[in-house]
């Protein structure tokens, strides 16, 4: 009776293995039938003894590893498939009407982001013999052999497809950093990585058109050498960073098995924080591009700072609410000033998400308006963690932050104020601080007031 137990143990123990290990392989099945090898399958029925059958979610049968007279039958009512589908997977004792045998049949609901695609059932003959038991422990194992060389190879593939481009990308910053600026990355995949090496390209494209613009005046030369070296070198290692962590959590994932969902789902959550982040730092790098292009050209309109303001703090209504910010509102009726719509909505954003970001919860911000003949200022008050005197002189140079480890944290790319300093030269305004360390920092645009 002992034996018997223990022989039933482990036929359930083998099926629900077997059941892990080919749910991957299932998922692709039902997502694309026409890849289904039905030989293989047989193949394998025969040699492990267990009935492998894929069923749809309809109930209509996909394909089954052993040859029957029932191989058209619906599966809507059987127990084992309607369990799976309710609860998941389901575990049935029952007679085969088509093998005359009595089974065991384990079965699981086959899901991809939240829709259940099929259920995937695996049977075995409760009379199997140890010997039968043994063999199949044997047959499983190379099953799992010839599997695991399987996903090794398309591992191999996958990340050479996937890491090819990081690696091109950090190969051509290195070489950017000694002083190659005319390599180039040639691998553009479709998405934010390949935007990354267009932004790349643009930008050695860029360095080495100033440097053969300015290449008459030396001092000017090595000034912006410098100034060309310390960018390059910023970005790489900003952008190093996040590739490397995307990198590292795409091998651990190629690597291990897919059975953990939420060791799965952390080191997903972990690749699309840094994918954002560095989408983040390709849009601050391209605002920056625009702005310092010698093709870019601005003629000031009259434009009222006060719907444009109301606009952007609606934009922003979630994110102080979520830290329980006060935020206080000073505006005129009107404040109409020479500027530029799209330029004067990025200030605003700017200023008031790096003060959302540095106020801790339940402080306050003061956004407002005030005019004079010649003027309109608009102020960013908050009550954060403050700049130091020695910081303030340098928080408008690009990549500049005053707590690197904390701005990362926080999502910051280190351009948003450089940004800002740009977008208020263009508009012929200026911009200064007014800080001191935990009492919260002041920022003041000034443009030219409209003359009525």
């Amino acid at each position: 009776m002992k034996i018997k137990v223990a022989l039933s143990d482990q036929i359930e123990r083998s099926l629900n293995d077997s059941l892990v290990l080919l749910t991957p392989q299932a998922t692709r099945w039902l997502e694309h039938p026409h890849q289904v090898k039905e030989k293989i399958i047989r193949e394998l029925g025969r040699a492990s003894q267990n009935r492998i059958t894929l069923i749809r979610a309809d109930g209509q049968l996909l394909f089954d590893s052993h040859t029957t007279s029932q191989a058209k039958e619906n599966f809507l009512h059987q127990k084992e498939f309607s369990m799976a589908l309710a609860h998941g997977i389901s575990r049935v004792e029952r007679k085969s009407r088509s093998m005359g045998l009595d089974m065991i049949y384990h079965a699981m609901a086959i899901k991809k982001d939240s829709e259940t695609l099929g259920v995937l059932r695996l049977g075995a003959p409760v009379s199997r013999s140890m010997a039968d038991l043994e063999q199949i422990k044997t047959l499983i194992i190379g099953g799992a052999m010839i599997a695991l060389i399987g996903a090794l190879v398309m591992g191999l593939w996958l990340t050479r497809r996937v890491t090819a481009p990081i690696l091109e990308i950090r190969a051509v910053c290195n070489a950017m950093m000694e002083g190659h600026y005319r390599v180039r990355v040639t691998r553009m995949p479709k998405d934010e990585i390949g935007l990354l090496a267009k932004t790349l390209n643009a930008l050695g494209k860029d360095i080495t058109r100033k440097i053969e613009t300015i290449d008459r005046d030396k001092i000017q030369l090595r000034k912006l050498e410098r100034i060309r070296r310390d960018f390059v070198a910023n970005v790489s290692h900003e952008i190093k960073t996040p590739l490397t962590a995307i990198k590292g959590y795409s091998e651990t994932l190629l690597s291990t098995p897919l059975t953990d969902p939420e060791l799965n789902r952390r080191f997903l959550d972990k690749i699309l924080k840094n994918s954002q982040r560095l989408t983040a730092l390709v849009s601050d790098i391209l605002s920056l591009a625009h702005l310092e292009s010698p093709s870019m050209q601005l003629e000031p309109v009259p434009v009222d700072w006060v719907p444009l303001a109301k606009q952007v703090v609606s934009l922003y209504d979630d994110a102080i609410k979520s830290k329980k910010l006060h935020l206080q509102l000073n505006l005129p009726e009107r404040a109409i000033v020479y500027g530029n719509e799209a330029f004067m909505v990025q200030i605003i954003e700017n200023l008031l998400t790096n003060a959302i970001r540095y106020t801790p919860e339940g402080g306050a911000i003061e956004l407002a308006l005030s005019k004079d003949k010649r003027d309109i200022t608009l102020k960013v008050k908050d009550n954060g963690i403050g700049i130091s005197p020695e910081d303030q002189g340098r928080i408008f140079e690009r990549f500049y932050r005053v707590d690197k480890a904390r701005s990362r944290e926080l999502g910051g790319t280190g351009l948003g104020l450089a940004i800002v300093k740009h977008l208020v030269s263009a508009l012929g305004g200026d911009i200064e601080v007014d800080s001191k360390p935990d009492q919260g920092s002041l920022f003041s645009v000034r443009l030219k007031a409209l003359s009525t």
